[in-house]
């Protein structure tokens, strides 16, 4: 975004990459959403289909444990901006969004002299292709 456009702005948006739920009709239909940047005042959602919403809805962003009031103000191809037309409201949906770190148990990793881990036969065996033309 050009520094021009940034001043019209009344609120500085932030990236994120945060999921999102929409939610209507009393929290009975959702559609689940990527929320792609955010702001005081709105947000921008990407979803991974086409999809009809209603003018309001609630954004539930989970790893902040809010939802807030939302009407829809722009929508372009599978993304759409909203504008919060209300405070952020307690959510009582918690997801844990994190990326943890897979480490090797001792039996699946290598000798710390530099040797490779053992290849069992029978695993060996059964996955060799055979080599050359079939006749």
């Amino acid at each position: 975004m050009s520094e021009v456009e940034q001043q019209d702005r009344d609120h500085v948006r932030h990236r994120t990459l945060k999921e999102g739920l929409v939610s209507f009709h009393h929290d009975e239909l959702t559609v689940p959403c990527t929320v792609r940047d955010e702001s005081e005042a709105g947000a921008k959602l990407q979803f991974e289909g086409q999809v009809n919403l209603p003018e309001s809805f609630y954004l539930t962003i989970p790893l902040d444990g809010a939802k807030w009031p939302a009407e829809v103000e722009w929508i372009k191809g599978m993304s759409c901006g909203v504008r919060f037309t209300g405070p952020a409201e307690p959510s009582n949906i918690h997801h844990h969004q994190f990326i943890k770190a897979w480490r090797p148990g001792p039996d699946e990793a290598p000798e710390a002299h530099g040797e490779a881990a053992p290849v069992h036969a029978e695993h060996h065996a059964a996955h060799q292709k055979p080599f050359g033309r079939r006749k």
